[in-house]
């Protein structure tokens, strides 16, 4: 999938990572098909609708051979803007669902975290540093035999369940499982992750992924709500250790807090994901 996250850049949608496909394969009922021509996966969005991720160029595919697939699978999704401006528009017809669109930052604008909204990221890091001892420790593949590595997936996980418990969600719902593998599993090593403790207890924890060499992706984000600045403080500190120009984090889901928590951070662009159909008639 290397080639087809390269070409798109910052219009890259998130979800062409493999870990990230096999990370939620239950949550879509993923299914490789091992077409010559035409690999693909099939699977359903968060709305219920069967789809087809291509694991080709599209632009490149023969289109009656694409419509077939069409036909048989459904429609074509997650597809950029720029792959949609290659189609055929007499035979295929794109849609966005604004629960798809991907938020994605200018890392600099998270580094500086200047302007109204953001400055009001800033006070509330500065508040975080001002009332807790704040630490820092890596998670991921790097490593991650070893003991400490070790003991901070633990706390991490710990850090997993007390977000779910203030959550209200039950053990399976929300991302937990996916989230929870990713941090089980070293071997998912094309994840960066870090773990913030407050006053040596852990208070949250991040995981991204290099999507090419234009985008550094968020895949898990998640904190404790009694250090309300962690979130800020790990979004910032991302934003420093990436040198991609571009942050994404992902779509909301339709989810109001999701949205709101998302828009906070002032996004740079809404980064629509087609499905791309067979045209009526």
């Amino acid at each position: 999938m290397r080639p087809l996250r390269a070409a798109q850049g910052e219009g890259c949608p998130a979800e062409y990572c493999f870990s990230n496909l096999y990370l939620f394969r239950a949550a879509h009922d993923y299914r490789l098909i091992r077409d010559a021509a035409l690999p693909c996966i099939v699977g359903r969005t968060y709305d219920g609708e069967a789809h087809v991720l291509p694991l080709f160029d599209v632009a490149a595919a023969d289109p009656s051979q694409l419509a077939m697939l069409v036909a048989r699978q459904g429609p074509l999704y997650p597809l950029s803007g720029q792959t949609v401006a290659g189609l055929d528009t007499a035979r295929f017809v794109a849609r966005a669902v604004r629960d798809d669109a991907d938020y994605v930052y200018r890392t600099d604008e998270l580094c500086a975290l200047n302007g109204s909204r953001l400055r009001k990221k800033r006070a509330q890091i500065r508040q975080l540093l001002d009332t807790h001892r704040m630490r820092c420790c890596p998670l991921g593949g790097v490593g991650g035999a070893s003991a400490a590595a070790s003991t901070a997936r633990d706390d991490a996980l710990r850090v997993l369940d007390g977000w779910m418990a203030e959550k209200g969600k039950a053990a399976g719902e929300a991302d937990h499982v996916a989230c929870a593998a990713a941090l089980r599993a070293p071997w998912l090593a094309a994840h960066e992750g870090w773990l913030w403790y407050a006053d040596d207890r852990p208070a949250g924890f991040l995981l991204a992924q290099r999507l090419n060499a234009e985008v550094m992706v968020v895949r898990f984000a998640k904190g404790l709500a009694a250090y309300a600045g962690v979130f800020p403080l790990m979004f910032h500190a991302l934003a420093q250790r990436t040198d991609a120009p571009w942050i994404n984090f992902e779509q909301d889901l339709g989810v109001a807090n999701f949205r709101r928590a998302k828009l906070a951070y002032a996004p740079a662009m809404l980064l629509a994901k087609y499905r791309v159909d067979l045209r009526p008639g």
